[in-house]
């Protein structure tokens, strides 16, 4: 112990920092957190994107989400529906928002918040218009890998 002014005091050891470190995680992760956002294209994805999140504390006192989003550098932000389910058999959820009559190639911001508490702010791009030439070389590719498929499943050609 060091003496200070007639009074003793602890020296603060690096095992009692990491300890200190240690426990305020272990606090930290007992309150829950939230885990993503992920972004997905679904159905047209010019004009559609669903975006995830995994809450790792389901306790149903917590507020619930809201979701908004805007394009990128706009003023108005529109509020989303938020759904939520278990995620398999944990007791965590997933949380998600569908967002559809969305812009070809166009970057939008969006914000998760927990009651008044706001998670973060967030970007996604919205994917090009798709060309006819393009939806044909990609449903062309697409047969092939079904096809390439059945060739290695079985060796051969399924003609033979």
């Amino acid at each position: 112990m060091n003496q200070r002014n007639g009074q003793a005091f602890p020296e603060i050891t690096f095992m009692t920092v990491c300890l200190l470190i240690s426990l305020i995680f272990l606090a930290s992760r007992a309150e829950g957190s939230t885990h993503g956002p992920i972004c997905q294209w679904y159905g047209d994805p010019c004009r559609s994107m669903a975006v995830h999140w995994i809450e790792s504390d389901s306790k149903p006192e917590r507020n619930e989400f809201t979701f908004f989003f805007q394009k990128s550098g706009g003023v108005d932000w529109t509020q989303s529906v938020v759904l939520s389910r278990p995620f398999g058999s944990t007791d965590h959820q997933v949380h998600s928002a569908d967002l559809k009559g969305l812009n070809p190639n166009t970057r939008y911001a969006f914000r998760i918040m927990r009651g008044d508490l706001k998670l973060g702010i967030w970007f996604f791009k919205t994917a090009g218009q798709i060309t006819e030439l393009e939806t044909g070389l990609y449903n062309a590719t697409k047969k092939y890998k079904i096809f390439d498929e059945l060739l290695n499943l079985y060796g051969e050609t399924p003609m033979n």
